[in-house]
């Protein structure tokens, strides 16, 4: 065995793990179609996912007065209006069929090609309404100024029961994506870290390494050297995410925007820890790669278990199902930042959802380094894993 102590040993093979990966190829090329689709993704959020709503809409002779009233109502609503005035019906006509105008007032009708928006609607038929009332009451000789107070009374104070959160759809949109992420890292770091226990088992270097150094040391040094590949690959695309987002004007650096990130990058460290020696515990049961798919899919199967307990915890934050979920290993690093995102838990809960999940880790690390150490030098079919966590003189 080496001479080295266990630090200097799982040090060393940690910075031999990190040499390799990142020499690859399909690193390389993994890395920068990631950073690509995050940069997509933010500037679709951006042209596609914001800003008020646009209509354009003509104008007949004699109908400014309705075009006043639904430009000064579409304000309020956080919709904009592009006016255009109109000669007459004809050139109404032609400007819906040539896709030019969603709406024309023409002779105190709304015409449409085919059909109306809902709320485009409600704002249309809501300014045509205001002024035939005007009209009516001024020619029931009711003065100006009594007509205008009438109709435009003062909106009614709205009071709400709980705290408005102006950052709350910026941080679940921030989250919805990290987590995206999140559960990419985990599921391709964890295979990746099967695939190397496969790879050296298959070549017999693992045999080699085992004649200086010790089965636990090994197995620790592999793991903390894929996963430091791993928070660096995910600590560049949030670099890179974030300086899209501030450059477009997608969303701003707040307070709650770093809090998610920064919880993210904690979580990947625990939930890859958690999936990472169990992934490696699988990898040392099978001999060649065609079998590693059999000896991890429960892996599998439960990383992508999780995601869809996130995607269902954006749609329902607040349900039980999700707040179960959010503590429980390892569901929690994909549930929780949905969860706290949402407003529905705070920092002490997910805390306390961490503090779970390193005990399940911890509970866990003992079991899979005794699979990994008993089976990583039998070579031929399968190993299962009741059978490797019996002595290796069985």
């Amino acid at each position: 065995m080496s001479d080295l102590s266990a630090g200097a040993t799982v040090a060393l093979i940690a910075r031999r793990e990190i040499t390799e990966r990142t020499r690859e190829r399909a690193f390389k090329i993994t890395t920068g179609v990631t950073l690509l689709i995050v940069v997509g993704a933010i500037i679709a959020i951006k042209i596609f996912g914001g800003g008020p709503t646009t209509y354009d809409v003509g104008v007949g002779p004699g109908q400014q007065a309705v075009a006043q009233v639904l430009v000064a109502q579409a304000r309020q609503s956080d919709t904009k209006i592009q006016l255009t005035e109109l000669p007459d019906a004809a050139a109404a006509r032609d400007g819906l069929n040539g896709g030019d105008l969603d709406l024309a007032l023409v002779d105190g009708k709304l015409v449409v090609k085919k059909d109306l928006p809902a709320e485009l609607r409600s704002l249309a038929s809501y300014a045509s309404q205001q002024v035939q009332a005007q009209q009516t009451l001024g020619d029931a000789g009711v003065d100006g100024a009594t007509i205008g107070k009438a109709l435009s009374p003062a909106p009614p104070t709205v009071q709400t029961l709980e705290k408005i959160d102006p950052d709350r759809s910026t941080r679940q949109a921030v989250a919805f994506i990290a987590v995206i992420l999140l559960y990419g890292q985990l599921i391709s770091y964890g295979i990746t870290v099967a695939n190397g226990v496969v790879e050296e088992k298959s070549t017999r270097v693992v045999e080699i390494l085992l004649a200086t150094v010790r089965p636990r040391r090994l197995l620790a040094g592999k793991v903390l050297g894929v996963g430091a590949i791993g928070l660096v690959q995910l600590l560049l695309i949030a670099a890179v995410g974030v300086a899209t987002g501030l450059a477009t004007g997608t969303f701003s650096l707040s307070g709650g925007v770093v809090g998610i990130i920064v919880q993210v990058l904690v979580w990947f460290v625990l939930g890859y820890t958690f999936y990472a020696v169990l992934y490696a515990a699988g990898g040392a049961t099978v001999s060649r790669q065609e079998d590693l798919p059999n000896a991890t899919n429960l892996l599998t199967f439960l990383v992508v278990g999780s995601f869809f307990a996130a995607i269902y915890a954006s749609n329902a934050a607040g349900s039980t199902v999700a707040t179960v979920l959010s503590y429980v290993p390892p569901f929690s690093a994909l549930v929780m930042p949905i969860r706290y995102a949402a407003g529905d838990s705070t920092w002490w809960e997910v805390l306390v959802a961490m503090g779970l999940l390193i005990v399940a880790t911890a509970a866990l690390l003992s079991l899979a380094a005794r699979i990994y150490e008993n089976a990583v030098l039998r070579t031929g079919a399968p190993t299962g894993w009741r059978k490797a966590l019996r002595s290796t003189s069985d």
